[in-house]
């Protein structure tokens, strides 16, 4: 969501003055991540489970993941599409690729029996 611009009066005159930006401490932002961690998601970077009973700042802890940078696209920072489950440690090493594509199919596992 990005900053809009609001008009206010002001002796006279009509300003226009910034909202404040979003930032991760919003109720926005905070309801979307519980939303996220609820879904109960493997890790988007390495792709293995996470024990969502870990807290933070145990390394293998839930993090919410920007899959485009929180600080180059502001605009996206509330974006629920733009937030993927993350280990923290993984989050934090900082490679920022996705182990998949979100539209990647996940394998099935084995037939049980060849048709």
């Amino acid at each position: 969501m990005r900053a809009s611009t609001v008009s206010e009066f002001s002796g006279g005159k009509l300003e226009a003055t910034m909202a404040a930006p979003t930032t991760r401490s919003s109720r926005r932002y905070r309801n979307i991540v519980a939303n996220l961690r609820a879904q109960g998601r493997p890790c988007c970077l390495c792709g293995e489970l996470i024990d969502y009973s870990l807290r933070y700042p145990h390394k293998r802890s839930f993090s919410a993941h920007h899959l485009k940078s929180f600080s180059a696209y502001p605009e996206l920072r509330e974006d629920p599409a733009n937030l993927d489950a993350t280990h923290l440690e993984c989050n934090k090493a900082g490679t920022g690729v996705p182990s998949r594509s979100p539209f990647t199919p996940r394998p099935l596992g084995q037939p049980s029996r060849n048709w």
